[in-house]
């Protein structure tokens, strides 16, 4: 069974039954999860984030830059220009000036795509580094704080106005609910 499936079945598993029925399957309690069930669940269910993409090799990222189709046309054209006007012409009117011009066109656009990608990178990975974001949890029957990526498994979420969701929720209690995508 591919993990999309078993992941959609596990949500519509638990998307009809009785709030008390998940508390039971997943071994909480409507007071909250306790310390060593934060623990249990976080080893069993892994950590509330995004699986780490690849870094990207230096060779994914050459490729990207130089090879897109505007590239290529540019690439066709200065093998076009090479051939009409340096190796099927005589020796007194060679120019091989046009050839030279559009790979070089080639070379700083891909260079100039590298650096921009490189660059944006960079600010990407700052950027994830600056953002927390908190969000109001029940543990042992208290209301905690905790970043995003401390959420488990069996956690009792409690957003209010302006909250982004943090995860994939069941909502038990919904008061005046409005959602924006």
């Amino acid at each position: 069974m591919s993990k999309t499936t078993l992941f959609d079945s596990r949500i519509k598993k638990y998307a009809y039954r009785e709030a008390s029925q998940i508390y039971q399957d997943i071994e909480a309690s409507p007071d909250g999860l306790s310390h060593e069930q934060v623990e249990a669940m976080r080893e069993k269910y892994g950590a509330n984030s995004f699986a780490e993409r690849k870094n990207d090799t230096t060779i994914r990222r050459l490729r990207r830059a130089f090879i897109n189709p505007f590239n290529i046309i540019l690439f066709i054209l200065g093998i076009i220009s090479l051939v009409t006007d340096v190796f099927l012409v005589s020796n007194f009117a060679r120019n091989a000036t046009t050839a030279i011009i559009i790979f070089s066109m080639i070379l700083i656009s891909g260079a100039i795509r590298l650096i921009q990608e490189l660059r944006a990178k960079t600010a990407a990975q700052q950027l994830d580094r600056l953002i927390h974001e908190s969000i109001t949890v029940k543990r042992e029957g208290e209301l905690i704080e905790i970043y995003a990526e401390e959420l488990v498994v069996g956690d009792i979420v409690l957003l209010s106005a302006g909250d982004r969701v943090p995860a994939d929720i069941r909502l038990t209690e919904v008061t005046d609910l409005f959602v924006s995508q």
